[in-house]
């Protein structure tokens, strides 16, 4: 997959602004469809929700997060979201968390 060309597909400010949305398998598509902006389609809706989950459940959210912090076209908030993001991601794949759990569930 080409990581950057999937990211720009779904919108760079898209996928960080609605990370947790499209990262939660329990949230279903229509509640993501309903979630995203209004001025995009339905058929853009359908494509953004899909690639994104792909980026993601192939294991390519942090490269992605690498992508966005190196553009030089993105606002320093939109950066410092994919910051956090990429802290919070790492910190899941270096304990095995599985997606859709939190340090909290855990006991050890």
């Amino acid at each position: 997959m080409d990581i950057n060309k999937t990211l720009i597909a779904v919108g760079k400010n898209v996928f960080i602004d609605y990370y947790q949305l499209f990262e939660d398998i329990k949230i279903t598509t229509n509640k993501i469809y309903e979630a995203l902006p209004n001025e995009l389609t339905h058929v853009s809706k359908v494509s953004r929700t899909s690639k994104a989950r792909k980026i993601i459940n192939e294991g390519y959210s942090e490269e992605a997060f690498n992508i966005i912090l190196t553009s030089t076209k993105l606002d320093s908030d939109t950066k410092r979201k994919a910051e956090k993001l990429l802290k919070k991601v790492a910190t899941q794949a270096d304990t095995n968390i599985p997606d859709g759990i939190t340090e909290g569930h855990i006991i050890y």
